[in-house]
């Protein structure tokens, strides 16, 4: 490795001397170069200079842009691929999470009703309570469907439910409206 601040070449061949084939890798990182270009045509020696080092810089930058390159258009399908995943996985649990919201609405506004009509016959509140389910599965199958279909288009579950909702606000609003 050479890098003096000398304004001229300080090795030379006799610098060198005799080699009898050995291999020499010279570094020279001066500007202007220590090493004088006849050194060069000494067999198995090898000058890496400034402009070498650029040049393997800018070859080793070549190969990373091309894998780069190469590489891109995968990881933005595997990313594309893990997306789709985790919004399914995420869609699935959305529309379980509805589902449980329904039925625990209907089974709260039976037990309300069932509360405020202890003399109702049991026969009658079994009938209420399959028409309840009827109706809570008649009324669910279509929205639920459309939605697992634009799930699985792709359309992310935040912009289908973008918030769930536990009804507490119709209660809220129910109990406005009695007070008033």
């Amino acid at each position: 490795v050479s890098c003096t601040g000398a304004p001229h070449a300080v090795i030379f061949p006799e610098t060198i001397g005799e080699r009898n084939g050995k291999p020499l890798l010279i570094a020279d990182l001066a500007v202007p170069r220590d090493v004088a270009p006849e050194v060069a045509s000494i067999p198995g020696i090898e000058i890496m200079d400034m402009d070498s080092i650029a040049e393997i810089c800018q070859r080793n930058m070549d190969a990373r842009e091309r894998a780069r390159n190469a590489t891109l258009p995968l990881m933005e399908h595997e990313a594309g691929q893990l997306w789709k995943c985790l919004n399914a996985a995420m869609s699935e649990r959305c529309l379980a999470d509805w589902r449980v919201m329904a039925h625990d609405a209907l089974e709260s506004e039976q037990a309300r009703l069932f509360s405020e009509c202890p003399e109702m016959p049991e026969e009658y509140r079994q009938k209420l309570e399959e028409m309840g389910h009827r109706l809570l599965h008649r009324l669910l199958t279509w929205p639920m469907k459309a939605m697992a279909c634009a799930m699985s288009e792709g359309l992310p579950c935040a912009d289908i439910f973008p918030e769930l909702d536990d009804g507490s606000d119709l209660e809220d609003e129910e109990s406005d409206k009695e007070a008033s």
